[in-house]
């Protein structure tokens, strides 16, 4: 897994389409942390690329940035890193 890429899907069955702007919950975000992914490719009915024949486009997250966002993680720049 350690610099891999995953890709994610999700359909809403109660309005019959592609989740629109989907999200990865923080266990998960952990679990992908851990495993050393580094990026994440999400289908988005909101996402770019339209694709007019599937109905949806596609969103890309850097793992990276969740780590520099994670306010539970001392600054880069502090001893002990």
């Amino acid at each position: 897994m350690i610099h891999g890429t995953i890709y994610l899907y999700g359909w809403d069955v109660m309005l019959n389409r592609v989740v629109q702007n989907p999200s990865v919950c923080i266990m998960c975000r952990r679990a992908i942390i851990n495993a050393g992914l580094e990026q994440i490719i999400y289908a988005d009915a909101d996402g770019i690329s339209f694709d007019r024949i599937a109905g949806y486009g596609y969103r890309a997250e850097n793992v990276a940035d969740w780590v520099l966002a994670d306010e539970e993680l001392p600054p880069l720049d502090q001893p002990g890193y």
